[in-house]
């Protein structure tokens, strides 16, 4: 992947948080996932969070090898659950995912990776995805 990579373009790595996969992707400015990565969340056997971080891990290492000047912009997340947005924490969370619910996984994504981050649910950023670069654009 990353055929057209862009050594002056600024990439953003977007994560989708669910009861069963974690997806991350390495996306353009303009909505093009370029390159991603997948794992089970492994719910209730491991802690979600740190299957995030792990998630993300792997795609900025796999991207950096093949383009070590890569620019990351910032992580945003769309993740099961209620979020307090403004926080960027999990309020609750469904059985499907135990123990997710209470984790500041803004907080934590920023602390382990120095870049800006936005958590938001994942319908959420799917309505704003299509408005912004879907369907729905100039809705």
């Amino acid at each position: 992947m990353l055929e057209d990579y862009d050594p002056l373009m600024e990439y953003a790595v977007g994560v989708d948080i669910g009861g069963t996969k974690i997806n991350a992707g390495l996306v353009t400015p303009h909505g093009d996932v370029v390159h991603t990565v997948s794992l089970s969340t492994k719910a209730g056997f491991t802690k979600t969070v740190d299957r995030a971080i792990q998630a993300i891990q792997k795609l900025m290492n796999e991207v950096t090898a093949m383009h070590a000047g890569i620019q990351f912009k910032g992580i945003g997340v769309g993740t099961a659950g209620q979020i307090d947005w403004e926080a960027g924490s999990i309020r609750s969370a469904s059985d499907l995912i135990p123990g997710y619910a209470g984790p500041a996984l803004k907080a934590l994504l920023q602390t382990q990776f120095q870049l800006p981050v936005i958590v938001d649910n994942d319908v959420n950023v799917l309505a704003l995805t299509e408005k912004y670069l879907g369907s729905c654009i100039g809705v």
